[in-house]
């Protein structure tokens, strides 16, 4: 009876083992398939909670250079035809815009500027995989081995024709904590030094107009981590997050949908150049 009890727990273990290796394997495949892409190009969906509590909605088709990071981008939704140049140290790090309407007139701004962002909670800079691989190793780092309890695999979904895993990263500690500014800080640079997004103290923080109106002294209101809840469909082939769901605390955040993904296709030189016969800069 004994020996019989031993086996029955034994086999009651076995499970939840074997789900935490399996969460970590997701995890660390994850991540090395972002670290070791070299080149993409795909359709890309974003929907970004604005200030005013509306979504911004962008289409765009995209192909994208790791290393060094090279990026081209042709805008469907909004300003369609808009095109857009960025290449790592090319034109002092500013990317090169051609609006695609009146007054056709090619110029360059840099990627950060509010004028360059707008509405958007990223900066063409941080398209790609890797902004939120650094985040996940960000968490890891910080929470240890705890971090393995805040994922979750849900369930194998099929979307956009590829058989993906849904994988949760859910932060059940979250909440919103006051910050004091320091010097010589802005609402970005305490973003990046926190792994947060610049965008999301905006949003808690009504009074603040844009990413350079604090002071130092002012306590401003911050998330203790990047969102609440974090969804990523995983494509079983390739293992990048084609789709991510970003949660705060009162509901989605960010959406960012990568649809018709070819993984490292040969792309020309000149093809993250204006002279590319195909665009219009």
């Amino acid at each position: 009876m004994k020996y019989t009890l031993l086996i029955y727990f034994y086999i009651l273990s076995i499970p939840a083992y074997s789900q935490i290796n399996s969460e970590k394997e997701i995890v660390s495949r994850m991540l090395n398939a972002s670290e070791n892409l070299h080149t993409a190009k795909y359709s890309f969906h974003t929907e970004e909670l604005l200030v005013n509590g509306s979504f911004e909605i962008t289409d765009r088709l995209v192909k994208l250079q790791a290393k060094p990071k090279n990026i081209y981008f042709y805008s469907q939704k909004p300003n369609p035809g808009t095109e857009i140049i960025w290449k790592e140290g090319w034109k002092e790090n500013k990317m090169l815009v051609s609006p695609g309407s009146f007054p056709f007139v090619t110029f360059t701004m840099k990627p950060t500027s509010s004028l360059a962002r707008k509405n958007s909670h990223h900066s063409i800079v941080e398209m790609g995989f890797n902004y939120m691989n650094s985040l996940v190793v960000h968490y890891q780092k910080a929470y240890g081995d705890k971090f393995y309890d805040y994922c979750s695999i849900v369930d194998t979904v099929q979307w956009d024709g590829r058989s993906c895993i849904r994988f949760e990263f859910d932060f059940k500690d979250y909440s919103v904590i006051k910050y004091t500014v320091r010097k010589n800080e802005n609402v970005s640079s305490i973003a990046k030094k926190l792994f947060l997004n610049d965008y999301s103290i905006l949003i808690l923080n009504h009074s603040i107009s844009d990413y350079d109106d604090v002071k130092e002294g002012q306590v401003i209101k911050i998330p203790n981590s990047y969102g609440k809840k974090i969804e990523f469909y995983i494509d079983r082939f390739s293992w990048l997050p084609i789709r991510q769901q970003i949660f705060n605390s009162n509901g989605l955040y960010e959406k960012y949908e990568i649809k018709s993904l070819f993984v490292n296709p040969k792309f020309k030189d000149e093809e993250f150049t204006p002279e590319y016969k195909e665009y219009k800069f």
